[in-house]
């Protein structure tokens, strides 16, 4: 698709925040060009048949979990603290989420399915659930048309067709099975997002952390240039 609403780099003021404004369209508009071309998928007439569903479900998920420690009380320690993660990703989502735009379940019980039933199974175990505690996720999308995906795009509240993220299965079996919807996911994520890059209380330190990066990145003698000393 050759328009560029996937882009959340645009909220994000050139003028105040230079360095964030390049480090998100460096690093994140990348990554959610690559989420809504898998929305189109499968397109079995040009011999795609796969769906992708684990595969954009991962990208959101990881998402959310970049915008935990990159934009939200951003500092070099924070990205070195390993044992803060799950307090950030939780508190991110009660922030940022749009728990009050057409969701059906709570934060609390939100946050457990995309960190506990869904990020870390789909980053550390094929997706599977552990089996003394975990929950069945069944992933959901069908191919978008491109219309829909520019209104999951420019959409400030949520598409009447797009229904929730998280459902709970009617299976008998309370917190145990929920089925996730892709489409819903992409659209809370990009919210997340705005909502962190646009918060006036975590920009300036958004912008010190990107700066940081942005100098180790485009210095001609940083050490992970191949070749150098």
């Amino acid at each position: 698709m050759a328009n560029a609403t996937h882009r959340v780099s645009t909220s994000i003021s050139y003028a105040d925040f230079p360095k964030l404004r390049a480090f998100v369209e460096w690093g994140i508009d990348m990554q959610l060009a690559d989420v809504r071309d898998m929305l189109r998928l499968p397109l079995p007439d040009m011999g795609l048949d796969a769906g992708h569903n684990f595969a954009a479900a991962t990208s959101l998920a990881n998402l959310i979990a970049g915008a935990s420690v990159w934009f939200f009380e951003a500092s070099e320690q924070g990205l070195r603290d390993r044992g803060d993660r799950g307090r950030r990703y939780r508190a991110v989502l009660e922030r940022y989420w749009p728990w009050n735009d057409g969701e059906i379940i709570d934060p609390e019980e939100g946050y457990n399915v995309l960190y506990g039933h869904v990020r870390n199974p789909l980053a550390h175990a094929f997706g599977l659930p552990d089996p003394e505690d975990g929950a069945l996720i069944q992933i959901q999308k069908s191919p978008l048309t491109v219309e829909q995906i520019e209104e999951l795009e420019s959409s400030s509240t949520r598409p009447a067709w797009v229904g929730a993220t998280i459902e709970p299965a009617a299976s008998g079996a309370a917190g145990r099975a929920y089925f996730i919807s892709v489409p819903a996911f992409y659209w809370g994520v990009r919210r997340l997002l705005r909502a962190v890059l646009t918060d006036p209380a975590q920009l300036p330190a958004a912008e010190a952390l990107a700066d940081s990066v942005v100098r180790f990145l485009t210095a001609p003698n940083s050490p992970w240039r191949r070749g150098s000393g």
